[in-house]
């Protein structure tokens, strides 16, 4: 009786006037990009990003932001990039994740080698970079001005939170924790 079902709800699909299309082959995780194995890297290629919205082409961005779901570079915090959504102002990153990821998104601040998780327009959170120094300590803020070097295993865990869709509930933890320090972030803005 199902394989009848079944059967019959494929001939209609290939009778549908409407072709069907899939986004992604079955089985395919959208995982983040491959980041470089220098941190270096990543700072020249945001030392040529300019802001597309900016009216002056000398000034680069003073936050550029890496989305690590799909590569773009991002202004963060910058008023010059800010978009209306649903008769609110919202920034760069959480307009970007409406467009790349949904409500959720995964950026790298790139002059502060800092991890961000944003979650709807109105959530967020910090979370360590992936890149370690030769003494296996993170940098964020770049401070010290040691080279930063990927560590696989941290950004493994980072995979492994995107994949398995827990960047919601690692948001969601942290604001359970330090609820004062989230309200005052407007991580709509960002």
């Amino acid at each position: 009786r199902f394989l009848f079902f079944f059967r019959s709800w494929c001939q209609a699909l290939d009778s549908s006037p409407l072709p069907v299309k899939i986004a992604a082959p079955f089985g395919e995780l959208r995982k983040l990009i491959d980041l470089p194995r220098e941190y270096f890297t990543i700072v020249d290629q945001a030392a040529t990003f300019r802001c597309p919205k900016s009216s002056s082409q000398a000034n680069g961005s003073r936050a550029p932001t890496l989305c690590l779901v799909c590569g773009t570079i991002l202004c963060l915090q910058g008023f010059c990039c800010q978009t209306e959504i649903e008769n609110e102002m919202c920034g760069a990153c959480t307009a970007h994740c409406r467009q790349c990821s949904g409500e959720v998104g995964v950026f790298l601040m790139i002059r502060e080698c800092q991890v961000i998780f944003l979650a709807g327009r109105d959530h967020g959170c910090f979370y360590p970079p992936p890149y370690f120094d030769e003494y296996g300590e993170r940098d964020v803020g770049l401070r010290r001005g040691n080279p930063l070097y990927l560590c696989d295993a941290a950004y493994g865990k980072l995979q492994n939170l995107w994949t398995k869709h827990e960047i919601f509930k690692t948001v969601m933890a942290d604001i359970d924790k330090h609820p004062a320090a989230h309200a005052a972030i407007r991580w709509r803005l960002l």
